[in-house]
């Protein structure tokens, strides 16, 4: 189908996909400036329970916190193929959740911060993002709703985690956004490529088609006789 496509078409996929790769790119920039200033500066780690009235996050809206209740793990029924959670309680009242969610198969993930919030309830610390998304948050709460009739009894804020070292998690974040980026380039760089492919094959049938013309209006004329 798309080889039926008139060549401008592709030109302004191109100029559309190149100006989300520009604005992209300008993002990406600001991750890389924030990334140095949050890897010399950590965030102070706080309880659960004073992140929703924290006066102002650091880069990325990065966020420390420990003093747990409780937490909920598993996989809920969201979009096609299902979202892998992890949601952790503070010991405050009414409570407060931060909510972590990720492709089904990083399942694994959460089952291993969870042992790990087994282990050390008072001392463990849970480093993650703050995100505005609100993906997946009514499907949480129905789901957790139906295994727990307290559930929710407070605030619920959603945000992206970070496993493991915190400057390794960082930076592999950051990276992980370098990569969208190249291939959005990379999209709108293809989109070039064919426009200007479809623009020359369109210019030779049109003066295929313009030859064409000027030889039958030439066929179609009067024909010398020779004599006067």
């Amino acid at each position: 189908m798309l080889r039926f496509l008139p060549w401008w078409v592709f030109l302004l996929a191109g100029l559309l996909f190149g100006a989300v790769a520009v604005s992209m790119t300008r993002d990406y920039l600001a991750d890389r400036a924030d990334l140095d200033a949050a890897l010399a500066s950590p965030p102070e780690t706080i309880l659960l329970s004073e992140l929703p009235d924290a006066p102002d996050h650091p880069p990325f809206s990065e966020f420390a916190v420990r003093d747990f209740a409780g937490y909920y793990v598993g996989v809920v029924d969201a979009g096609r193929s299902g979202r892998s959670f992890l949601v952790i309680e503070s010991f405050s009242t009414p409570p407060v959740y931060i909510a972590f969610t990720a492709a089904t198969f990083e399942e694994t993930m959460f089952e291993r911060e969870a042992l790990l919030l087994e282990q050390d309830w008072e001392n463990r610390v849970v480093r993650g993002l703050l995100t505005n998304s609100t993906s997946y948050r009514d499907d949480l709460i129905a789901f957790l709703s139906e295994e727990d009739p307290n559930f929710p009894q407070g605030p619920i804020l959603m945000a992206e985690f970070l496993e493991g070292e915190r400057d390794a998690a960082l930076t592999d974040w950051v990276a992980g956004n370098r990569i969208v980026v190249l291939i959005a380039w990379g999209l709108t760089g293809v989109l070039g490529l064919v426009t200007v492919l479809k623009f020359v094959g369109w210019r030779r049938r049109r003066a295929a088609k313009q030859q064409a013309a000027r030889d039958a209006k030439l066929d179609s004329g009067p024909i010398d006789s020779g004599g006067s």
